[in-house]
């Protein structure tokens, strides 16, 4: 189910996380069970189905704080979180954030860890709190850098950039995002490649440089 969700497939994974959900309700498998269910609260958030993948993140939020599970604890409130953020509910998104980033350091979850300190800076970014949204970014930036999280590093200077894009230092901005580029390519990672290069797009567009948006189009 992962693998097909990863991949967009997404019909295919909600078939296959059903099928897990069942399995794991027959044998009493809770850990499975949260596992299912997480994967159903993404694959509902694809489709826009943000009822039913609140539900899903809510049902995996019970049984790992039933469990006292604080790493899965903290998997099941940042999902829970993205489902806020993408159906536009700042208020609740930003809570759930912040209660996923605090489970994650108790519990030694560093990509969870980083993945919230990342959606917060974009949120402090978007929100105009341009000083918190940078220093969330270099948070996630020191903590990707030290793991060796070549992805999660890109995020963070992709968020960087943003910021730099804001304040008018496109130079700088370009330069950072050309550099989080290659790495992108190097660690076989399109999806972050394509945000990048829309980070760059933006670059050129506010220095009125519409031939080299083009180009990066």
């Amino acid at each position: 189910g992962q693998c097909l969700a990863h991949l967009g497939a997404v019909s295919a994974a909600d078939a296959e996380f059903l099928a897990a959900n069942r399995e794991a309700e027959g044998m009493g498998a809770r850990v499975l069970l949260l596992e299912a269910q997480l994967g159903l609260s993404t694959t509902n958030l694809v489709r826009g189905r943000y009822l039913a993948a609140e539900i899903a993140a809510r049902v995996a939020l019970q049984f790992a704080t039933a469990a006292s599970a604080k790493l899965l604890q903290a998997r099941a409130e940042f999902a829970l979180a993205q489902v806020f953020v993408k159906s536009g509910a700042a208020k609740e998104a930003r809570f759930s954030l912040e209660r996923a980033r605090s489970l994650a350091r108790d519990a030694g979850e560093v990509s969870v860890h980083i993945d919230a300190l990342i959606e917060l800076a974009e949120m402090a970014r978007l929100n105009g709190e341009s000083a918190s949204a940078r220093e969330l970014a270099l948070e996630a930036w020191n903590e990707s850098t030290e793991r060796g999280d070549l992805v999660r590093r890109g995020m963070t200077m992709l968020e960087l950039g943003r910021l730099e894009i804001d304040n008018r230092q496109t130079d700088a901005a370009v330069t950072r995002l050309r550099g989080a580029l290659a790495a992108a390519f190097g660690s076989s990672a399109p999806r972050l490649a394509t945000r990048l290069y829309e980070g760059l797009v933006d670059a050129q567009l506010r220095s009125d440089d519409i031939q080299g948006a083009l180009q990066y189009a």
